[in-house]
């Protein structure tokens, strides 16, 4: 049904005019996708994110995410001025959250010794 959606959602982009002036957004569209339809979705997107002003790809599935990052650090994309971002959560007792750019492991590593 998942799959069968997208290919609707895919079909529906292609008639949409303007497409230049409006923003692609996807929120974790691969809930139930093998590997397989992971990367045949990133191929899409990949593909369609090129008309459209600005494309979002929210999601916490890291096959999906390495496969986004993947398709997106080629060559063909090296002049992209895409950005990742990261959510990182506090423990409960903290409370909050804070969104960072790039590699959330190296914030990690500093973000352990400021607990105490």
């Amino acid at each position: 049904m998942q799959v069968l959606s997208l290919c609707f959602f895919f079909a529906f982009l292609d008639i949409q005019q303007n497409r230049e002036q409006k923003v692609l957004i996807f929120d974790d569209p691969i809930t139930s996708l093998d590997n397989s339809n992971l990367s045949s979705l990133v191929d899409l997107i990949a593909e369609e994110h090129k008309n459209f002003s600005q494309t979002f790809i929210f999601s916490h599935h890291i096959t999906f995410f390495k496969f986004l990052q993947k398709k997106f650090k080629t060559t063909e994309y090296k002049n992209n001025k895409g950005t990742e971002y990261n959510i990182i959560r506090n423990k409960k007792e903290f409370g909050g959250a804070f969104i960072c750019t790039g590699k959330a492991n190296n914030i990690y590593k500093k973000l352990k010794t400021l607990e105490s």
